[in-house]
């Protein structure tokens, strides 16, 4: 080979190197979620009648392009407003030591979404696998989805998600709490609602 073809062959390697990286790029680009303005809260029902909200400080996630999306919830940032039950709870209850973090999937039609004009919404069902601890749960929300702006949208429960905890296997830990708190009863349906926005990586 003439080194006039080995350079006409490196050139072309090198084009194609550079047309597969930038196809790479473009199909990893997602839209990710901003945790100021995104919460995930829970409720919890004791004694019968009385509910009390939580919620989860630190979140992250993305949706790529191709739609797969993921949320990560930090699980030892449960936030009950009651320092010393937000202690028990990530001891007892999430066990944050060998389960730092629970982990939603989920495939969102975000090609349809970005057809959306802005200052407009929709409303639609999604199907997710929530992994908590050593479980895998299937769930669905219908939810609304906005987008207040060219570079960001939200998505919002429309309805709360309603848990278990015997599914979660959080019972024994249920159990826990009730005993420390002298409490007759804590409720094994678990309410979770949330709001994530996201905006254009």
């Amino acid at each position: 080979m003439t080194r006039l073809n080995y350079l006409n062959t490196l050139k072309r390697k090198l084009i194609v190197l550079i047309i597969s990286l930038s196809f790479v790029a473009v199909a990893q680009a997602s839209w990710v979620i901003q945790p100021d303005s995104s919460h995930v809260h829970f409720m919890s029902i004791k004694a019968t009648h009385i509910g009390e909200v939580h919620s989860f400080s630190k979140l992250s996630g993305s949706v790529k392009d191709n739609g797969q999306a993921t949320l990560q919830i930090d699980l030892a940032s449960v936030d009950t407003l009651i320092p010393i039950r937000d202690e028990r709870m990530r001891e007892l209850l999430f066990e944050v030591e060998q389960h730092p973090t629970a982990v939603v999937d989920s495939t969102i039609p975000i090609d349809a979404f970005q057809d959306m004009l802005v200052g407009t919404e929709t409303q639609t069902q999604l199907d997710a696998n929530l992994k908590f601890k050593t479980t895998n749960n299937q769930i669905s929300a219908e939810v609304i989805v906005s987008r207040p702006k060219e570079s960001t949208f939200i998505i919002q429960s429309k309805s709360p998600v309603l848990l278990s905890a015997s599914s979660l296997k959080v019972t024994k830990g249920l159990e826990k709490l009730r005993e420390i708190a002298g409490l007759p009863s804590i409720s094994f349906a678990i309410p979770v609602s949330f709001r994530l926005t996201f905006e254009k990586d």
